[in-house]
């Protein structure tokens, strides 16, 4: 057999052997990244989950007597709620990204309906800081 016949196919079969290592790397990369991403999303909602059942308690705890829930904490979880929709712009520039490679994100749904909860949650807690002030204010301008 001819030595650069053989040769030649020795070199092919390097090259195919090291684009489908890149290929595959990438595939995994990407596959891997899909993973994490879920994994990120899934963080987030167990986040979200763990807040509104700790105020739920310790708004329990208020209502029995055994615990104060003061202004203090109120104010407290207004803030965590307004720190768990940061991390969501990084989330979506993620979620676009996975998506954009053709994989399916299995909790996107989920994760999209607390983000949704969240704005909701924020909106109301606005909306009765406003009626708290409006109160104050009233109840002020009748004391003069």
């Amino acid at each position: 057999m001819n030595i650069n016949v053989n040769l030649a196919l020795a070199e092919l079969k390097v090259k195919f052997y090291a684009d489908e290592s890149h290929r595959l790397m990438k595939d995994h990369y990407d596959a891997m990244s899909c993973l994490d991403c879920e994994g990120f999303l899934q963080s987030g909602i167990n986040a979200f989950e763990w807040l509104k059942r700790t105020e739920e308690m310790l708004r329990e705890a208020d209502y029995e007597g055994i615990f104060d829930f003061t202004q203090e904490i109120h104010c407290a979880f207004d803030v965590l709620y307004v720190a768990w929709l940061k991390p969501c712009d990084v989330a979506e520039q993620w979620i676009a990204k996975v998506s954009d490679d053709g994989f399916e994100i299995k909790n996107l749904s989920e994760f999209r309906d607390t983000c949704d909860q969240a704005h909701d949650e924020i909106q109301l807690r606005e909306s009765r800081r406003i009626a708290m002030d409006s109160r104050v204010l009233l109840e002020s301008q009748r004391e003069e």
